[in-house]
Order: structure tokens, then sequence, then C-alpha cells
């Protein structure tokens, strides 16, 4: 026994040194794939997923491998360097190289790991225990943010568990990393994104620098980083938007002396775009109304001369100029240049320069329309004031309409997913262009004056009529009184497929009812829907409810020559539901 003693001795040594020095396993990658051992990571648009295979990676700097992610941390962060801390390496996954200033935002991880990133994700500040915005929930979770050093390192103090991870820098595309542990070095490479690239010029083809680029996705895409990118053009005209994804963009192109241009779908890695600039003639409005009310939904259309058609344009509000800093902003009649009561300036208008003049008409609800004399427009672009007078049409007066029920609860026009239609009771046409404002009551800001029916129709309540007689150039006011709606479920029967259009006739009237959608459809749990005059569902399906109808007898009739629907009569009760089955053939 004593002749194996050295022996075991050493075993037992090497063993212990083993276990000292064998390499650590615990470092997460950040790549291409996901190790099927490893936790379940969700790619984001534009995003690298999290590669947690075993593996030593690159020791951090803040970790004792250098110096740059630790004094990457702001100077006020009150978490202590001391203590658990998000820690890792960013490299560039083509080169590994490391990538200095790279935006590494931290939050409390979350079940699934976001699969979209929002742009604004990366404005976050320093601040913790922060409500932050996930899906359609909001919740408060902890957040964070630092940025890489020389060799790509970053620590982040962190005591409250799992994190998320996400990392950007202009030009690569944005990478996550899911349910990253505390002091478990993490390492995230960066992929380079693609770039749209090319020169702004003028007509005559110099170029025109300090041009803003911005790149968006086509309407109906999420605006995630990756997908919303910008840059300027340099001196020569030049611009590069990088960091794209490998899809079509939407290009805006602007400029303060210059008409806003615009070009669509755009490929990823187009490199010889050449965009022409229009000199902008820049208009600002000054509207002064004769009652020193502010005008709704103003309007200007402008034309140019020899141009063609015009076109239309809101006008917005002039924001305020901000505050001094550590003062408080003065109310806009106390502002030393505020323009005078009754007068409201709008943000300018750009108008493209090369016809000799153009013309400008303002409109606004209830006020009738100004035109401009034809204004010079010079070929060289330049800047111009308009000031409007308004006045408000003599001939226009305000109608608005209050809803309640039969115990005079008030009701709101909106809450109730209500609809109006409206006609004159003297029998003349009814304008173009007659504005509603859906609030809590129903308003019509500009009707001609006269006698005018409003009806007002709800899902929950019957048909209400309300007459008015709208005062010119004052307000009226009306009431709408509503009762319970009476509902009819209607079902067609046939020997084979048969797809059934029918109506709802009461008296002379064609009824115009709400269709409830049935159980398990999408948006069941919506509001009815107004349907119309013609209804239309197939034989042998659960069938139609249709709601918001007034009490009485209806005629069930069929339309079109494909399906013979037997004409039927149906008595309907205020409050309750009449179940109808009528048997359809083909004809």
């Amino acid at each position: 026994m004593r002749r194996f003693a050295p022996l075991l001795a050493l075993l037992l040594l090497g063993g212990a040194a083993f276990l000292l020095l064998r390499p650590r396993d615990d470092a997460a990658v950040v790549g291409d794939a996901v190790d099927d051992a490893g936790p379940a990571a969700t790619r984001a648009p534009g995003a690298v997923t999290p590669n947690l295979a075993s593996g030593p990676g690159r020791r951090p700097a803040a970790m004792g491998g250098g110096t740059g992610g630790a004094d990457e941390l702001p100077a006020d962060a009150s978490a202590s360097a001391e203590g658990p801390r998000v820690v890792g390496v960013v490299l560039d996954d083509a080169t590994g190289e490391p990538v200095k200033g790279a935006v590494v935002v931290v939050t409390s991880a979350s079940k699934p790991c976001p699969s979209t990133v929002p742009a604004e994700v990366f404005e976050w500040g320093y601040a913790v225990a922060t409500p932050v915005r996930d899906g359609d929930r909001s919740a408060p979770r902890e957040r964070g943010k630092v940025s890489t050093g020389e060799d790509g390192a970053f620590a982040l103090p962190w005591d409250t568990g799992p994190a998320d991870l996400v990392v950007r820098k202009a030009g690569w595309l944005v990478a996550t990393a899911c349910a990253v542990a505390a002091d478990a070095p993490v390492t995230v490479r960066l992929r380079k994104g693609a770039t749209i690239a090319g020169v702004v010029v003028t007509p005559t083809g110099a170029p025109i620098a300090g041009v803003e680029v911005t790149a968006r996705p086509p309407r109906g895409l999420p605006e995630t980083p990756g997908r919303v990118e910008a840059a300027t053009s340099d001196a020569e005209g030049r611009f590069a938007v990088e960091g794209l994804l490998p899809e079509a963009f939407d290009l805006l192109f602007r400029h303060a002396a210059y008409f806003d241009e615009a070009k669509a779908e755009v490929a990823a890695g187009t490199r010889a775009l050449r965009v022409v600039m229009r000199p902008a003639f820049v208009v600002t409005f000054r509207l002064t109304t004769d009652d020193r009310t502010r005008p709704e939904s103003p309007t200007v259309e402008w034309r140019l001369a020899g141009g063609g058609p015009g076109e239309i344009a809101m006008l917005r509000p002039e924001p305020a100029p901000a505050p001094a800093p550590g003062t408080a902003a003065l109310p806009p009649e106390m502002q030393a240049d505020a323009p005078p009561a009754g007068t409201f300036v709008y943000e300018p208008l750009k108008v493209p320069a090369g016809r000799p003049t153009a013309t400008f008409v303002v409109k606004a609800i209830g006020f009738e329309p100004w035109t401009s004399e034809p204004v010079e427009v010079p070929p060289e672009g330049g800047a111009t004031t308009l000031d409007v007078p308004l006045r408000r049409d003599p001939t226009l007066g305000r109608a608005r309409i209050a809803l309640e029920d039969r115990e005079h609860r008030p009701l709101s026009f909106v809450g109730e997913q209500c609809t109006v239609s409206l006609g004159r009771r003297d029998g003349k046409p009814v304008p173009a262009g007659v504005v509603m404002l859906p609030r809590e009551a129903v308003e019509f800001p500009a009707l001609v004056g006269g006698p005018w029916r409003f009806v007002v129709r709800c899902p929950r309540f019957a048909p209400a009529t309300v007459d008015l007689d709208v005062r010119a150039a004052g307000d009226t006011e009306g009431l709408a009184v509503l009762s319970p709606a009476a509902r009819l479920k209607v079902r067609f029967f046939a020997t084979e497929p048969l797809l059934v259009k029918f109506r709802l006739v009461a008296g002379d009237e064609i009824a115009r009812p709400f269709v409830e959608k049935p159980a398990g459809a999408a948006g069941a749990d919506g509001p009815p829907e107004e349907a119309g005059e013609e209804q239309t569902t197939a034989a042998g399906q659960e069938g139609l409810v249709l709601t918001g109808l007034a009490a009485g007898r209806y005629t069930i009739e069929g339309i079109g020559p494909e399906v013979a629907v037997p004409p039927t009569p149906v008595d309907l009760v205020e409050g309750e539901t009449k179940d109808v089955e009528i048997t359809v053939t083909r004809r």
C-alpha cells in the first residue's frame, strides 16, 4: 500500500489542477444561429440572434482584459461598480475586430424576447424602474444603457436577474441577446448592413450639401432599426444611408432651401442614385379671423402658372419657441414676438420654383374661402409671408346633437359607435364636403342655414330622427332620445350551397341595420358594423344577427335573380330578438 501512496497523491494533485486551470465554458456568444441546447431566442428585424453554445469567447476589458467598457458608464450612474454586472464585448462579425461606440441597451428579461426592436429604444436614458412598452402591455421593467470602449467591451451594474440586450451602431444591423445572466460574459457580433448611396444635385447639376436623407420601409412594415435610417449629403452632394436590411425603401430628401423629393421602393444596395431637387419658394401664412377664433382644419391649395392641377396641404400651427434653459415657457400672448389676438401663424409651405407665379386658396371650416392674387415665384427660390383675412361665412351655421336614453342618461356618440345621416327637409341638395365632428355629441360646424333632418343610428338603440332648423351664422342645439333596439336573427336553408342576398324593408324604406359578427369570427369581440341596405350570408350557416332596428313590421326580401327568397314578414319588438328561418332555392 505504501508503494502506491506517492502515485495516489500525484493523481489527486493532477485532478485539482485540472479543475482550477480548465477553460471557462459559460461565455455566451451572439452569432447567426441558436444552439439547439441553449435557450430559445427571438429574431428581430435587422438583428442577429444569440448563440449560447459553450466556448471561452473573448474576455471583456471590464473584467480585467483592458480598459474601456466600465469607463463608458455615465458619470451620474447611481449603481456602484461593485456587485453583479452585465458584461461583454462587441465584435465585427466579418473581421472579428472590436466595435467601439456601440450602444448596448439592457432591460429585464422578458418572454418572448422582443421579436421587433423599436427605434426609440436607443433613446432611453440611464434611469431604472421606468415603465417600458412591451407589445400592447405596459409593465415596469429595469433598464440601462452603456457604450462600448476602445476594445469593444462594456459593463453595466445589474442586480435584477437575467437581462435582454439590444446592441447597435450606425452602419451595422441590430443584434439582440436574451436572458443573459449577470457576470456571464457575452460576445455580441454585429453584421454590416446594406447601403443606399447616391448624389443630390440641383436642376443644373450643382451638388447640394446638407440634404437630410431618410429611409423608411413601405407602408405596412414596422419602423425598426435597419428599416429606419438616415444620412446627410456632404459638400459634393454625396450621401450614403447605411445599416439597412436587404429590402426596398422609400426615401425622402429634405432641405430648407429646396422642395422635398421622394423616391419609392429603392432597393438596398443601390449605389448610384441621382436625385434632382428643385429650389423651393417658402410661404408662411398668417391667418386673421374676424371673430378672433382659431380656424378649424385650415387648408391651402396652391397652383403654379401653367403647372397643371394644384396640390392641397393642411396648414399646421407653428410651434412655440422653446424656453431658455431653466425658465418656464410663457403663454403665447405674453411672448415678445407673439402675433396680435385673432392672428394665427402656421408652418411654412414649400412650393417648387420654376414657374413665374403661384396662386393660393385658403379654406377653413365655417369661413369664406380666401384666394390670393398671383404671387411672383423667383426661379432661384425664396421666401415670403402672406397675410390671410378670413371672414365667417354668413350663410353657414353650426349644429350640435347630444344623445341620451329614455331615462335622460347622457350617451356618447363615439362611445356607442353611432353613425349619422342627414338631408334637407325642403328637398334641396346637400352640398358636397359637409364636415362632421364625432365627439361625445356629434357636431356639424359648417351647415348652410335651413331645415335639416338627422338620423342617428347606434348598435344598441333604435334609430332616432332629429329635425333642426339650422340658424345661419349661429349655433343650433338638438337632442336625440334613444330607445332600446330590436334584433333579428335570419337563417337560410337550402339543399345545396347558396349565397343569399337580401334586405329588410319597412313600409317604403329600406332598413340600414348593424350586423353582429358570429362567435369565433375574426373581430367577433368588436362592435357591430353598419352593413348598409343589402346583406349577404350563406345558406346553412349560423345566420346573421341584425341589430340597431326600430320596433315594427319588416319584410325580408331577396335580391338578385340567382336565388329565390320568399318574401317573409316579421314583427320586431323593442328590446327583443326575433329568430326567422327561411328555405331558399336556386332559380
